[in-house]
């Protein structure tokens, strides 16, 4: 599956997953991005459920129920990352609003495109 890269991949900060997905807990992804003034970050999330990639994060364009460029860059390193699975390259991408809180369990999963964070900044995540 080929699919643009987008412009602002630079802003991602981290990615990380869930431990254990099985099932019960299906594909999914979650990646911190700066945010567009660069005074703080978002984390999106997104998972693969019947069918679809959903994205959901805390943004006003996702309010006002248009994408944005955070969307945008999570789907492509969805799709990268899931590559491997023939029913994401079919499925539709649905957007949400919905706040994201970092979780103790989530494991911080290398890719070629971020940058990655310190102790620090993860710590500062999680608080």
């Amino acid at each position: 599956m080929e699919s643009t890269k987008p412009k602002k991949l630079d802003q991602v900060k981290a990615v990380f997953t869930q431990q254990n997905q099985n099932e019960t807990n299906p594909l999914t992804i979650f990646v911190a991005l700066s945010s567009s003034k660069g005074e703080g970050n978002y984390l999106v999330a997104a998972t693969y459920i019947k069918g679809q990639i959903v994205i959901a994060h805390d943004c006003p364009a996702i309010q006002l129920k248009r994408s944005c460029w955070h969307t945008e860059v999570v789907l492509y390193i969805f799709q990268t990352i899931f590559s491997h699975q023939p029913e994401i390259a079919s499925a539709r991408t649905v957007f949400m609003s919905k706040k994201i809180t970092m979780k103790r369990d989530w494991v911080q999963i290398p890719h070629s495109y971020i940058q990655g964070v310190n102790q620090n900044e993860h710590r500062k995540l999680l608080a």
